[in-house]
């Protein structure tokens, strides 16, 4: 994963906003700054770097909307991450396909199959690249950051100038950002933590995805103002990035398995209305897609272990009281 840019000038101790403000719009920049990259079709690294400086910038926006006095434009922001994330997925696909048809050469007539599944989503990939190419022209992208800049300029103005929020009260005053900080942090775990009871139900892949999502807030959240804790904060991060991982590697066989499950079924036709020769075509596809499916529930099962033990682990070592502890 692309490492985030450092916000450079971040005063942990100042208002708030003033950091809100400088960590999206160093976020932003960053990712416009990928768009160039992404559009370089020989190395799929570019629209993975920019799918994730999208993802850091709106969970961002994420925690700092309740101190913003405005809204962002979050819904062109979530059609570019859609765009991005459809091209990385197949690219993603893709990388696994081309993998399993290398150790499947020794079986000649499956790896002639899994090519042939290989073709039709790399016809899918052109599709999704034709739209991103749409979302990231250079005119509309422009266009999204002077909109972006300028509602950003007025939803981060502090409230007065004196410092003093009014909606807090004159006697109140404003969090700094390292405060803001662990109000966040705190909330982002305890969300994990009540979605945590996703791992009592293996099988329950919307709960094992929303945790995941969750695992992936508290990450970005503890990497954002790791400037303001020190290292330890960051080594926590990279804890959290391992439970990420290995719900992100589930639910993507999560994707695979519920694919290749419809796909069995859109081949499931009557033979009497098939040639001999679509038949032994169908025959040799469904074969496929049912080795595909096995390989990818066994995977499955590997990284949910993953994920039990890791947070196991945790348990064992007091990582929740020992992040508390840091803040």
């Amino acid at each position: 994963m692309a490492k985030a840019e450092e916000i450079v000038g971040l005063d942990c101790e100042a208002h708030a906003l003033a950091g809100v403000a400088l960590v999206l719009r160093t976020r932003f920049m960053e990712m416009y700054a990928f768009r160039e990259a992404a559009l370089d079709w020989s190395d799929p690294k570019g629209v993975h770097d920019m799918r994730v400086a999208s993802r850091r910038l709106r969970s961002a926006m994420g925690d700092f909307a309740p101190y913003l006095r405005g809204r962002l434009p979050r819904k062109r922001l979530r059609q570019l991450a859609d765009a991005l994330g459809a091209v990385r997925d197949e690219d993603v696909a893709l990388a696994a396909l081309e993998e399993l048809t290398h150790e499947a050469e020794t079986e000649a007539d499956y790896a002639t199959d899994l090519r042939a599944i290989h073709t039709t989503r790399c016809a899918r990939r052109d599709d999704a690249r034709a739209l991103l190419a749409l979302a990231l022209e250079a005119s509309a992208l422009d266009a999204l950051r002077e909109k972006f800049l300028r509602k950003l300029a007025h939803a981060a103005s502090a409230p007065d100038d004196s410092g003093v929020d009014q909606a807090r009260g004159r006697d109140t005053p404003a969090p700094t950002f390292k405060q803001m900080g662990r109000v966040i942090i705190l909330a982002r775990l305890d969300d994990l933590i009540a979605r945590s009871r996703a791992l009592q139900q293996p099988h329950n892949v919307k709960r094992l995805h929303d945790l995941r999502i969750a695992a992936k807030r508290l990450r970005y959240a503890l990497e954002l103002f790791a400037p303001c804790w020190g290292e330890q904060l960051q080594t926590q991060a990279d804890e959290v990035a391992m439970l990420q991982k290995a719900l992100g590697d589930l639910h993507d066989c999560d994707v695979w398995i519920d694919e290749l499950g419809a796909l069995l079924e859109q081949t499931r036709v009557k033979k009497d209305d098939l040639t001999t020769e679509t038949i032994a075509t169908l025959a040799a596809e469904r074969k496929a897609t049912f080795q595909l499916l096995s390989h990818f529930t066994k995977e499955r099962t590997e990284h949910f272990r993953a994920a039990l033990a890791c947070w196991a682990d945790w348990e064992a070592t007091f990582f929740f009281a020992r992040l508390r502890e840091v803040l």
